[in-house]
C-alpha cells in the first residue's frame, strides 16, 4: 500500500504542475479533466492521513484505500500516456524538441505565452545560440542573436515570436539559416 501510494504521489507532482493550469490544460482538456477527479481524490485522501498521521493506522484500517489508489494509479498512467503522446505531436512539430527531456518541454511549452521564457534553453535547441534579443516596445519581436562567447548577430529580418511556440521557433530556424546565408 505504501510504495503504491509514493507512486501515486511522485506521479501525481509530476503531473499536477501540467495539468493544474496553462497552455497545456487547455491543450489536452479531457485529460485535464481526468487530472482534476484525480486531484480531488487525492486531496481528500492527503486530508484525512492530516487528521491521522500514524500511517500504519491510515494505510491498514482503511479497506478500501488499496483499490482506491490502484484506480488513481491507472488513471494518471493515462494522463501520462496522453501526454506523452501530445509531447510527441510538439517534437514532430518542430524536430529539434527532440533535444530536450520531457520535463524541459513541458517548461517550454507550459510557458509558451511568454515568448522570453524560452532563453534559458536555447542552448538545448539551437547551436552556440545563448541569448535571443527582443524589440523593447514590440517584446514578441526578436531582433537579434547571441552566442556563447558573446558574439551578436542581428537577424536579416525581424522575427515574431507568436502563436505556437514550435510554430515560431520554426520561422527562428528559418529566419536564423537565411541570416547566415546573407552573412556568407
Amino acid at each position: 500500500v505504501i510504495e503504491k501510494w509514493l507512486m501515486v504521489q511522485n506521479l501525481w507532482m509530476y503531473l499536477e504542475a501540467v495539468f493544474s493550469g496553462g497552455d497545456i490544460a487547455r491543450q489536452l482538456p479531457q485529460e485535464a479533466k481526468r487530472f482534476a477527479g484525480i486531484d480531488k481524490a487525492w486531496v481528500k485522501i492527503m486530508t484525512s492521513t492530516v487528521q491521522s498521521p500514524n500511517v500504519i493506522r491510515v494505510t491498514y484500517t482503511d479497506d478500501s484505500l488499496p483499490n482506491l489508489l490502484q484506480f488513481l494509479s491507472d488513471q494518471l498512467e493515462l494522463c501520462q500516456k496522453s501526454l506523452t503522446g501530445y509531447l510527441e505531436t510538439k517534437r514532430d512539430s518542430f524536430p529539434r524538441f527532440y533535444f530536450v527531456s520531457d520535463p524541459v518541454l513541458l517548461e517550454i511549452l507550459g510557458q509558451g505565452s511568454d515568448p522570453q521564457s524560452i532563453q534559458p534553453h536555447l542552448l538545448s535547441i539551437f547551436d552556440n545560440v545563448a541569448h535571443l534579443e527582443f524589440d523593447r516596445v514590440k517584446r514578441t519581436h526578436i531582433k537579434a542573436m547571441e552566442s556563447v562567447e558573446g558574439e551578436k548577430v542581428a537577424l536579416s529580418a525581424v522575427c515574431v515570436a507568436e502563436g505556437n511556440i514550435e510554430e515560431w521557433l520554426l520561422k527562428l530556424e528559418a529566419q536564423i539559416h537565411d541570416t547566415l546565408k546573407d552573412i556568407i
